[in-house]
């Protein structure tokens, strides 16, 4: 046995040496493999780095959270109406369908709004700071039909909510990919049903991550074009309506 893994040895580092110090193309091997371990090296760094920015970001909110508990915020009717109509583009398509009054922490909504919109919309109400009680005064259509305010596709943002779901931050990939690296290890070390269930279970979270990974820089990569547009001349064309 140990002759064999000797003689496997041998033509593993004879085949390498083969390969990089060829006359003709062992210059250039040996520069793409010296590029491809640099990029890895960058990559890790900027992983690093994204990954302790993300940590100390959440470490501060988290801070931010437990300090607003104990202090005094701004409740009054104003504050309380601009709090509840700054959710309303991430609920609904159509904002400005809909009338927000408030009135010490009971905020009324009247106006119109789509049947498929409406359980969304009250449950972020409800979360707004200062917001006692919720009075749905909405008339709820199912489609917009002759609704002048309903009319056209509207602008809907993405809540935070969907935007976790969809793109998982730095220091979650990194706790998904560890948690899967360590079921994977112990399906290949325990031989076992159990454990190799285990395994899939890894197998399954560490793809999962690195596909959260790809829509990420994906992501980014959609961003970028948008971003360098700004200040550059852009003519507006508005047609009748």
């Amino acid at each position: 046995m140990s002759h064999a893994r000797t003689l496997c040895a041998g033509l593993s580092i004879g085949a390498a040496m083969m390969y990089f110090f060829d006359l003709e193309l062992g210059r250039r091997r040996r520069k793409l493999c010296l590029d491809q371990m640099q990029r890895a090296e960058n990559d890790c760094l900027h992983a690093c780095d994204v990954l302790l920015r993300d940590l100390s970001n959440r470490a501060s909110g988290t801070v931010a959270r437990v300090e607003s508990c104990f202090s005094q915020h701004d409740n009054s009717d104003r504050v309380v109406g601009e709090r509840v109509r700054s959710k309303l583009g991430r609920c609904v398509s159509h904002p400005s369908a809909i009338q927000v009054a408030a009135h010490d922490g009971q905020v009324t909504l009247t106006g119109h709004v789509l049947a498929s919109e409406v359980a969304q919309l009250i449950w972020a109400v409800h979360g707004v700071t200062g917001v006692r009680s919720v009075d749905n005064q909405l008339a709820v259509h199912e489609s917009a039909g002759k609704i002048a305010s309903l009319q056209g596709d509207g602008r809907r943002g993405i809540s935070h909510r969907q935007a976790r779901q969809q793109n998982w931050s730095p220091t979650a990939r990194f706790l998904a990919g560890a948690v899967g690296t360590c079921l994977v290890a112990n399906g290949l070390l325990a031989r076992s049903p159990m454990s190799a269930f285990m395994a899939a279970m890894g197998t399954a979270l560490l793809a999962t991550a690195a596909s959260r990974e790809k829509q990420a820089s994906a992501s980014r990569c959609c961003q970028t074009p948008a971003a360098s547009t700004r200040g550059a001349d852009v003519e507006v064309v508005v047609g009748p309506f």
